[in-house]
């Protein structure tokens, strides 16, 4: 009787990262982020505000989402030809608003003085390297801002406008400026316990 061969199943796929690109924020930022934080709580109905870590705020200029491993090199070597095209520059943390608006948000944020448009312009040049990875451009503008809190799904149209009033009220000066020399593929983890951030690769401005 001859030996049948042994089945074998086939090799599973590695999973697929979720990453993004993204200016990081530096101890002053953060530290304005969650002092303006602790002014807004009492400002608004409790519990139906998910407020964002500070440490967990980044500037967003592409989201990835699943990105194969085997795909990392390809955008890391797509975003280190960014880095001398473009000069290190600032931009202010000043403001404050609401996505979409004021009358029902759902996102808090703080503005983002885009001083120069540069911002803007690494944006473009971000969107421009991963567009012929598979990537498309963003079709809406970008925004700049840091998100602050998210009002949570259950809220009914009056708590959303209460929210949304308060905010409205209350005025937000310069909070920080931030030099941003450089931008950042990150890896995001997403925990029980919060997001978990791993860099994977940083590229430099102006080198």
């Amino acid at each position: 009787m001859k030996d049948t061969p042994t089945s074998r199943r086939p090799a599973a796929l590695p999973s697929p990262l979720r990453t993004f690109i993204a200016v990081e924020l530096d101890d002053e930022a953060r530290r304005q982020l969650k002092t303006l934080q602790m002014a807004l709580q009492p400002l608004v109905p409790p519990s139906l505000v998910r407020w964002v870590a500070p440490e967990n705020v980044h500037i967003t200029l592409k989201f990835l989402g699943d990105t194969q491993p085997d795909q990392v090199a390809a955008v890391t070597s797509a975003l280190d030809g960014i880095g001398p095209t473009l000069a290190p520059f600032q931009v202010t943390l000043a403001g404050r608003g609401c996505f979409p608006n004021f009358r029902r948000p759902n996102v808090i944020w703080v503005g983002l003085v885009d001083h120069g448009q540069r911002l803007q312009k690494l944006v473009a040049a971000v969107e421009r390297s991963v567009s012929p990875l598979g990537w498309p451009t963003e079709a809406r503008p970008f925004r700049p801002h840091l998100t602050l809190g998210r009002i949570n799904d259950n809220a009914t149209s009056r708590e959303r406008g209460l929210i949304g009033a308060a905010i409205e009220l209350f005025e937000v000066g310069e909070l920080s400026t931030l030099a941003v020399s450089a931008c950042y593929l990150i890896r995001s983890d997403l925990k029980s316990s919060g997001p978990v951030y791993t860099v994977l690769r940083e590229v430099k401005l102006g080198e």
